[in-house]
């Protein structure tokens, strides 16, 4: 997708939420906002999470507490707001929303929140990440990197970093989801000053949504093999009078053949795939560069 081009209408976005993905239960959002590219208009929303308690990690990071959302709409209501907003203001064109490192967890929050209210994220509406392309080093995976002269000598690739070095002052109000918007507006518009050229990929819902979801985001605690045990033979009965240490040779005949003891078995092969779900361990499987069986040596 071109940056330029009319037929998308990009809209940079960002959520606060109740909290990280804890295995099987996303976390809710609780504030969210969107930033017209076109127009620089600004739509947010504080969200009542809907019974989701708001960890208090999160709380320290946010400032969000219940007190602020209790009395505000639900996911369900927001969202359909927040989509008729995107249509009125793309007209013709696709939307698409395009966050910072929100593969990994915005896009993934949306489509969770979508699916509890049964609501059907927009046919043919895209997501976009900015996140990757402004990395120290290119990859065949990311695409493009830019600003790569201007961001040389900062310590860090967070949002507010980039932010101080390109516009030259600290970030108002970080980690709400207007002001983090609104410097990735900002971090946009610099970079396609320098780079005029530049294509932002995008991908759909269904990519989306399957984007490392069961192998990072929802996965069930990793399951640790029981390491071996050397067999051992039974203690005797006290009932049973122990055999002597040297029994001698017998008198009655031929001693009958004595059982050999079972063999020991053998340890659980360590999985260096533990926690790794089924899609990337079929593709690994599929490759024929690394196999299960060879990362289980």
């Amino acid at each position: 997708m071109t940056a330029k081009t009319e037929q998308y209408h990009i809209f940079f976005w960002d959520t606060e939420t109740t909290g990280l993905f804890q295995y099987a239960h996303p976390p809710a959002i609780l504030d969210l906002a969107v930033v017209d590219q076109q127009s620089g208009d600004i739509a947010q929303w504080l969200i009542n999470p809907g019974g989701v308690l708001i960890s208090s990690k999160a709380r320290e990071v946010h400032g969000i507490d219940s007190s602020m959302v209790s009395g505000c709409q639900n996911f369900g209501q927001i969202a359909t707001k927040m989509f008729d907003y995107m249509r009125n203001q793309a007209g013709s064109a696709t939307p698409v929303l395009c966050g910072f490192n929100s593969h990994r967890f915005d896009n993934l929050v949306l489509l969770a929140e979508l699916a509890r209210y049964g609501i059907d994220f927009p046919t043919g509406w895209l997501f976009a990440d900015l996140y990757p392309h402004l990395q120290q080093r290119a990859s065949r995976h990311r695409g493009p990197i830019l600003l790569q002269e201007q961001l040389s000598t900062i310590p860090n690739r967070k949002l507010t970093t980039i932010y101080q070095a390109l516009v030259g002052r600290v970030l108002d109000g970080a980690h709400r989801a207007a002001a983090d918007a609104i410097a990735l507006h900002a971090v946009w518009k610099i970079a396609l000053a320098h780079h005029p050229d530049f294509e932002l990929p995008t991908i759909n819902a269904d990519c989306a949504r399957g984007k490392r979801w069961d192998e990072l985001r929802v996965r069930s605690p990793p399951q640790h093999p029981t390491p071996a045990v050397a067999h051992r033979s039974p203690r005797p009965s006290p009932d049973i009078p122990a055999e002597p240490a040297n029994p001698g040779p017998s008198t009655d005949g031929p001693s009958p053949p004595r059982a050999s003891p079972p063999p020991v078995p053998d340890a659980a092969p360590v999985d260096r795939l533990r926690g790794i779900g089924p899609k990337t361990r079929a593709a690994l499987e599929a490759s024929g560069v690394a196999t299960v069986g060879a990362l289980r040596e």
